[in-house]
This record gives structure tokens, sequence and C-alpha cells, in this order.
């Protein structure tokens, strides 16, 4: 086996992480993309990594020494934690990453935002806001728990919900109204036989989780434009 050790620079404002940071973030990169990532190594030091990756690639694929001479093992190494598997079986590559950069490839946000960090969510949000004074959500609602991204606006003066869906109108193809100083509508019917609605969020309202949710989606969104 040929082991190709790419050391990875440690960012000087990484955040110390426990291993219920680091269940967390594995469990969501499980919610996001389970396929892509396989294998759980928590380590100390690289030689433990080489060790229990080697060892889950007998195990899966039942290799013995002789098919272990031809594979080249990838390994991102970042210092002790968690790593994993990535693309296993959709690419020839047998490369292990950390968990962190596993997560931000997976999902595009900092992982940090995630977490919570506060001071890196705020940096994010004003570099949103450095550029354009609001940024408006726009997210369609089918029942209670199916929520999708489905524009963002942007805008350098404050903007009322029916100006905002007067912009998006073209996705949102439907009747418009105010009650009770919010904007309501007359919600259209799914294939499925639930009711659709929209809502509208500017970033200044979002807590952290919410914020992290906006940014995971606008990265799909915008990837899916490209």
């Amino acid at each position: 086996m040929h082991i190709v050790t790419s050391k990875q620079k440690e960012e000087t404002n990484n955040m110390t992480l426990t291993k219920e940071d680091y269940a967390a973030l594995y469990d969501e990169i499980m919610n996001v993309n389970e396929d892509n990532v396989q294998g759980k190594f928590y380590v100390n030091t690289l030689e433990e990594l080489k060790h229990q990756a080697i060892e889950f690639l007998k195990n899966k694929y039942d290799y013995d020494e002789e098919d272990l001479e031809d594979i080249e093992l990838e390994i991102h190494w970042k210092g002790e934690g968690l790593y994993c598997f990535r693309g296993l079986g959709f690419t020839n590559d047998y490369c292990v990453e950390h968990i962190t950069e596993i997560f931000e490839n997976e999902t595009g946000v900092d992982y940090r935002i995630f977490l919570g960090d506060e001071k890196v969510i705020e940096q994010t949000k004003q570099e949103l806001l450095n550029r354009h004074n609001f940024v408006y959500a726009v997210y369609k609602v089918c029942g209670f728990n199916d929520v999708s991204l489905v524009d963002v606006v942007y805008s350098d003066v404050p903007l009322n919900h029916k100006e905002v869906y007067d912009i998006v109108e073209c996705y949102l193809e439907i009747e418009m109204y105010e009650k009770l100083g919010y904007i309501e509508f007359e919600a259209e019917k799914h294939d499925d036989g639930c009711w659709i609605n929209h809502g509208i969020q500017e970033i200044r309202e979002m807590d952290n989780q919410e914020f992290y949710q906006f940014l995971k989606d606008y990265e799909r969104l915008t990837r899916g434009a490209r």
C-alpha cells in the first residue's frame, strides 16, 4: 500500500472540539449525505489513523495484503480528532479526511457556525450585510416540516414583506394580501394534497440554527444554478 499524507494547515482560530462536538458534526453529515461518508476513526496520532483505515478496508472489502499493495491511501491529516473515508466506492480514490473538512465540503458551511460559535456567526452575517444592507430569505412551506429556500432578495433599503414577494412573484405565482401586519397567502394545493404557503426572514431575525440552515440551503440553491 502506498500512503500519501497531506498535512492540512491549521487555522489559528479553530475551536477546541469535544467528543460531543465531533458526534454532532458526524450526525449532521449523515443527515446531509450519509452515502458519501464511511468509517469512523477517532484517533490521537497519524499512525493510529493509518492502522484503523487499513483495518477498515480489510474488513469492508475482505482485502488481503496482496490487494492492499495496489491501493494508494490518501490521508488529510489535521491532528487528533475524528476522521472518515469520503467518496469511498464512488471514485477510485481512498481518501480519509478530518470531520471538519468533510462537514464543510458536504454542507458548504463553516463547521463553527453549526456548532454555535457566536463570533463566526456574527462575522458571517456582517459579511453578507456589508454587501447589502438587508438580506431576505424566501421560503416555501408545505406542511409542518417541509420547508425549502426558494430565493434570496438583497436590498440596500428595508423592504416590507409585500415588496419582497413582488420581487420574487415569478417563483410564487400566488395571490398575496396583508393581515394583522403580516403578509399571508391564498395557499396553493400541492399534488400530494398538502397546502403550500411561503414565508420571509431577514438574516438579523435568524437564530443560530436558522442561520446555519439558511447558509446550507443557499449553498445548494446557488450550486444548482451554476
